[in-house]
């Protein structure tokens, strides 16, 4: 059973906007993902159905693939790990939500084609679209949550030397695969918000993951368009045509 609560026709990505549906909001691009305040909603990015960061792409193992538009072509459609990503992300999300250590989190969406800068100097389209989630404005809200720290971060914007709080480490960390990596960017001053942790991605290999999360789970978002609703489509722009 699907959880996705919305779907959107297409967007358009393009400098420090997003237009869904024809509605105009500005948006932040992070390296692993977009967000838009305005419509609360985050958009962990993915190319052609599958996960890669959005910023910095160029120095990694995919950029030729990226470049030549070769990115995830053995897949017809999404790439079934990215997706289990995405939900992982969603899930660990929804139990720090419960613990007042992330922002609320309100179900997920699907936006069937998108384009984007993604690629420097041109305009992408991607028909295998993306998928995101909506997520609260951790600076809207107005009870300060409890992912704090005793010092303030260093010059370098870290909160270097200081335990990652106690909801965390109690309840959260003893069912999650976690790298050291992804405990220090916990640590950035970035990514923590009014009490609230507000990013948790590193990559699509080094993300905190759920221990028992369902080798299924990615079916609970993959979405295609059934056979019944393409005939319909077709018809009516042949409708159009005459």
């Amino acid at each position: 059973m699907s959880i996705i609560k919305k779907i959107y026709e297409e967007a358009i990505i393009e400098g420090n906007g997003i237009t869904i549906d024809g509605k105009y909001f500005s948006a932040v691009k992070g390296k692993h993902s977009i967000w838009v305040p305005g419509p609360e909603l985050k958009i962990p990015w993915s190319y052609n159905g599958k996960i890669t960061p959005f910023r910095d792409w160029q120095k990694g193992e995919y950029a030729k693939e990226i470049t030549e538009r070769t990115f995830n072509s053995e897949n017809r459609y999404w790439d079934k790990e990215s997706l289990q990503s995405i939900m992982n992300e969603y899930y660990i999300f929804k139990m720090m939500a419960d613990l007042l250590i992330g922002p609320p989190i309100k179900g997920m969406f699907y936006i069937k084609n998108i384009t984007s800068d993604f690629i420097p100097g041109t305009l992408t389209n991607d028909s295998k679209g993306v998928y995101g989630y909506y997520i609260k404005n951790a600076y809207s809200i107005k009870d300060s949550g409890h992912f704090t720290f005793d010092e303030p971060a260093n010059s370098y914007g870290y909160y270097i030397d200081q335990p990652i709080p106690d909801r965390f480490t109690k309840h959260v960390e003893p069912l999650l695969e976690i790298s050291d990596g992804a405990k220090g960017d916990m640590l950035k001053e970035d990514n923590v918000i009014n009490g609230y942790l507000i990013d948790i991605r590193r990559s699509l290999f080094d993300c905190m993951t759920l221990k028992d999360l369902d080798k299924d789970a990615w079916k609970e978002i993959s979405h295609r368009e059934d056979a019944e609703g393409i005939k319909k489509k077709i018809e009516k722009l042949k409708l159009k045509e005459i």
